[in-house]
């Protein structure tokens, strides 16, 4: 079986629609459903690498998920397989007010240029970002799970989320071309520098049919149908149902208690 075909299999996707748009979005939003954004094995501190035979064992065989580097990196792979041509680059994430000139590189996003117009894919972000691909044209909203816009900021762009009646900052990227000793180094410092966020709070999310659930510590949230409902984890076994039920990973009890006992003592975040 060839990678395309595992990948396709695993998505559970037995045929794409002629249309490349129309392929990309499909590809797009079941990557999403499918396969979880989560730091989970970080935490359990198993470092990810970037090997990309090791990636794909990792993701569609283990069904483990990943973090940015990973899936963003194996959809990459799986577009360029499919004909498309693709362009990986690297941003700063900027949560919370940080400073674009004062954050380092820790998110890979994707695009795709399709008939000279550029396409931002992102399968691995956070509960507001990308649910769909989406055009890269300067302060157009693009109506998705959220509303969201691209803004334009020295040589690259904002990615920004409507919020209150205010356009908040997610990341910025550039359309500077990165390669994988480019990816080796940001992939490095996130999963190691030692006030990296992902080395202290779980980050997770799916999306589903009806919207999304995401995991922030010891909580969870699911979005469905515009209405959110919050779950506080108490126990390592409630933690091993929910992340084994909603994320569809095979966490064992052992890594559910591991993972509890790391967590008990972090506050409740919302990165994601």
């Amino acid at each position: 079986m060839t990678f395309v075909e595992r990948y396709l299999r695993y998505l559970g996707l037995a045929s794409l629609p002629e249309d490349p748009l129309a392929r990309l979005r499909t590809l797009h939003v079941a990557n999403q459903q499918r396969i979880p954004f989560n730091n989970v094995d970080v935490l359990l501190g198993r470092l990810p690498t970037l090997d990309p035979d090791e990636v794909a064992d990792k993701v569609l065989t283990r069904g483990r998920g990943g973090y940015c580097f990973e899936l963003n990196g194996l959809f990459a792979r799986l577009l360029r397989e499919l004909g498309y041509d693709v362009h990986v680059h690297l941003g700063k994430m900027l949560a919370g007010g940080a400073i674009v000139e004062e954050r380092p590189r820790t998110h890979m996003v994707v695009s795709v240029l399709i008939e000279g117009q550029r396409w931002m894919c992102d399968v691995s972000f956070g509960a507001r970002g990308l649910t769909d691909t989406a055009p890269l044209r300067e302060d157009e909203p693009v109506e998705q799970l959220d509303t969201l816009r691209y803004h334009r900021y020295g040589d690259g762009y904002l990615m920004q989320t409507r919020r209150h009646d205010n356009w908040e900052t997610l990341y910025w990227f550039d359309l500077a071309d990165t390669w994988m000793a480019d990816w080796i180094m940001s992939n490095h410092y996130s999963s190691t520098f030692a006030t990296s966020p992902f080395l202290h709070n779980l980050m997770a999310l799916r999306l589903t049919g009806h919207g999304r659930i995401t995991f922030n510590n010891l909580r969870m949230a699911e979005l469905r149908d515009g209405m959110r409902h919050e779950t506080l984890i108490s126990s390592p076994q409630q933690l091993y149902t929910l992340i084994n039920q909603h994320l569809l990973i095979p966490l064992n009890q052992a890594d559910a208690g591991a993972l509890f006992s790391r967590l008990a003592a972090q506050p409740a975040i919302n990165l994601v």
